[in-house]
C-alpha cells in the first residue's frame, strides 16, 4: 500500500492461503488495510466492508467469470455472461450480483438489437427485480433496475433518482457513471452528462463499454472532437472491436464526410458490429445514391426478421436513406409501440439525417417518449 501523493510505503503483507478460504482472506486483507490508513470504522461501516454476497467459492467464480464475458462487450460475450450468471444462481439462489448480472447482459442483447422484445423485457423485469429483491442496498441491484427505468419504462424522475441512488451506495460505480451520463445527455443536460462520462472513463479507463457510450454522449453533447478522440483511443486499443470504428464512422458523417464514413462502418460491420450499426451503414449508402446497397441491407433486414424477430428502428432507418419516409415513420412507430431502448438516442440520430430531421412527424414523436425537443 503506497501514498500516491509522495510514494511513501505504508504497508505490504504476503497471504499463503488456501483457496477455499478466499472470502476469509478478502476481510483480513480489508480490515488490515483499514488498520494501516488508521481508519476507524463504525459498525454499519465495517458490516459494510466485510460483507459478503455468497459464502460459495464455486457461485462466486462463476460469477466472476461471466463479469469477464460481460466486458467484452459483444453478443457471443454476452450469452455466455449469462450463461456463468445462470449457473451461479443456481449453486447459490441469494446471490443478488448473479441477478443484476443477468438483468444487464439482457438489456445489451435487447438494446442491440440481438434478441426481441417480447423473449427478453419479462426477463430483464425478472432478474432486475430479484436483484432489488434480495438486497435493496446493493449498487448493482439498483443499477440494473434504473436501466429498465431508462431504456424501457421511459420513466425519466424515477431513473434520474435511481442512478443517484446506485451512486450513493458506491460512487466508484463505472458503469453506473456511463450510464448515468446516457441518461443526462438525452435529457439534454449537457454539461452535467459531459462532467459525468469523464468521471466514468476515469473510474474504469480501459472498458470497452464505457470508452464507445461515453463517446456518443461527448458527441450529443456537441463535442465532436471528443467522439473522434474516443474513436481512435478504442481502435488502437482494440482494433477487432467494432466500436471504435462505429464512432469514427458517425464522427465523419456528422461532418458531412459520407464516404469516410462509409468506409468506417463498413469496417464496423466486418468486425461484427450490432445490427443497429448495419442500419447506419444502410441509411448512408441510400443517402449518397448506392440503393443497391441499401437495399441489400434492407433485405437482410427483412430476413432476419422473417427467421427471428422485427427490427423496425433498424429498418426504419434505411427506408429513411431510401427516402421512404412513409415507410420509415410506420416502422418508427412500431418501435415506439415495442418500447425500442435506441429510440431514447432518436433526437440525436435524426440531427444528422438530412431531410429526416425536418419532418414534421418527428417531434411529436420525441413528445411522446417524453423528450425534449
Amino acid at each position: 500500500l503506497v501514498n500516491a501523493a509522495d510514494g511513501y510505503h505504508l504497508w505490504s503483507e504476503r497471504y499463503d492461503r488456501e483457496l477455499q478460504d478466499i472470502f476469509d482472506i478478502q476481510d483480513e486483507i480489508s480490515l488490515a488495510i483499514v488498520g494501516a490508513l488508521k481508519v476507524k470504522l463504525l459498525g454499519e461501516e465495517k458490516a459494510a466492508v466485510l460483507k459478503r454476497y455468497t459464502e460459495n467459492t464455486e457461485a462466486y467464480e462463476l460469477y466472476l467469470r461471466g463479469r469477464f464475458h460481460y466486458s467484452k462487450w459483444t453478443e457471443e460475450g454476452m450469452k455466455r455472461a449469462i450463461e456463468f450468471f445462470k449457473q451461479a444462481s443456481s449453486i447459490e439462489p441469494r446471490f443478488a450480483p448473479a441477478y443484476a448480472g443477468l438483468a444487464n447482459a439482457y438489456v445489451f442483447l435487447l438494446f442491440y438489437g440481438f434478441t426481441s422484445h417480447a423473449e427478453s423485457l419479462p426477463l430483464i423485469q425478472t432478474a432486475a427485480a430479484k436483484a432489488v429483491e434480495i438486497d435493496a442496498n446493493l449498487a448493482e441491484s439498483q443499477f440494473a433496475m434504473t436501466r429498465m427505468k431508462v431504456f424501457y419504462e421511459w420513466d425519466w424522475q424515477g431513473a434520474d433518482r435511481g442512478f443517484r441512488r446506485t451512486l450513493a451506495i458506491n460512487p466508484n460505480h463505472a458503469e453506473a457513471h456511463e450510464q448515468y451520463a446516457n441518461y443526462l445527455v438525452v435529457m439534454g443536460r449537457a454539461s452535467e452528462a459531459i462532467a459525468i462520462g469523464r468521471r466514468a472513463l476515469e473510474l474504469d479507463p480501459l472498458s470497452l463499454n464505457a470508452n464507445l457510450n461515453v463517446g456518443f454522449v461527448f458527441w450529443a453533447a456537441g463535442r465532436s472532437d471528443l467522439l473522434r478522440e474516443q474513436g481512435e483511443k478504442l481502435i488502437e486499443s482494440s482494433p477487432n472491436f467494432f466500436g471504435g470504428h462505429w464512432q469514427i464512422g458517425v464522427e465523419r458523417w456528422a461532418a458531412g464526410q459520407y464516404d469516410q464514413a462509409i468506409a468506417a462502418l463498413e469496417t464496423s460491420v466486418a468486425c461484427g458490429a450490432a445490427p443497429m450499426v448495419l442500419a447506419y451503414l444502410g441509411y448512408l449508402y441510400g443517402l449518397v445514391g448506392r440503393r443497391d446497397k441499401a437495399q441489400k441491407a434492407l433485405d437482410q433486414f427483412q430476413e432476419f426478421s422473417a427467421q427471428h424477430h422485427l427490427l423496425p428502428f433498424e429498418m426504419a432507418m434505411v427506408n429513411a436513406g431510401l427516402g421512404e419516409m412513409d415507410r420509415a415513420f410506420e416502422l418508427l412507430e412500431t418501435a415506439y409501440e415495442q418500447r425500442a431502448g435506441i429510440l431514447i438516442w432518436l433526437k440525436y440520430i435524426a440531427a444528422i439525417m438530412p431531410g429526416f430531421r425536418d419532418e414534421p412527424r418527428l417531434a411529436p414523436l420525441l413528445q411522446r417518449i417524453g423528450l425534449p425537443a
